[in-house]
This record gives C-alpha cells, structure tokens and sequence, in this order.
C-alpha cells in the first residue's frame, strides 16, 4: 500500500511538472481559478436588527467592433513635374520660362537661387519674376 500512495504521488508531481514546462514554452501564465461569487453578508453597525446582503454583480464591458480600415489615396501633386526655384524665401513655377530665359536654362529646380539670383540680376527682375510667383 505504501508502494502505491509513493507511485501516485510521483505521479502527480510528474503531472504537475508537465504542465508546468506546458504554460513555461506556450508564453501563457496559468490563470488562477474563479472563486464562486457567494453573498456577502454585513452587519450593519448602526442597525443591528437588519442584515445587509450584497451581491457582487458581473459586469461586461461590450466588445469594441472595429472600424474598416480606408488606404489613404494618394492625392496628386498639382505641380508634380514642375521646375520650383526659391529667391528670397518667394516660390516661383519657371517651368514655362527655362526655355525662354536668355542665360540659358541655369535653374536648379528645387533649389534656393537667391544668391545666384542677385549676382547677376538686378532687382527690377523681381517685379519680371512676379508672374511665375506661386
């Protein structure tokens, strides 16, 4: 009889153990049991001659219902393709104008030509400049 508590004990300790390197190699914790939700009694102190029963309630928080995600469209740029120089913080499309200017086609495009600008230009070019502001 001995024998046999000894084996079953071993057992258990075995299946204890295996459940253990179980919940060890699936990354999960075991959760701990739920207790019954029994009344609670109290007493109330000032009352004496009444009990008062509470019952814990179990609450449930509705499931988020999760919204469609939308690709956002890309929005095309209107002047994708476009030659844009900076003069003196100022924006100006010269696309049009590359193949007009009489220096030549010199423009960077997307460049800050303030300096290269002034070297050779005076400023009334700026008032020139004025139509292909952005």
């Amino acid at each position: 009889m001995k024998l046999i508590k000894t084996l079953f004990i071993l057992a258990l300790t075995n299946l204890a153990l295996l459940v253990a390197i179980l919940f060890y190699f699936s990354g999960r914790t075991p959760t701990p049991p739920i207790s019954p939700q029994v009344p609670e009694t109290i007493i109330s102190p000032t009352l004496p001659a009444r009990v008062l029963t509470v019952t814990p309630t179990k609450t449930q928080t509705p499931l988020a219902t999760p919204k469609p995600t939308v690709a956002p469209t890309a929005v095309p740029n209107p002047l994708a393709g476009h030659c844009l120089i900076t003069i003196d913080n100022v924006r100006y499309d010269v696309t049009n104008f590359r193949n007009q200017h009489s220096g030549g086609d010199v423009f960077t495009c997307g460049a800050d030509l303030s300096q290269l600008f002034h070297d050779r230009h005076s400023n009334r070019f700026l008032d020139i400049m004025a139509q292909f502001r952005i």
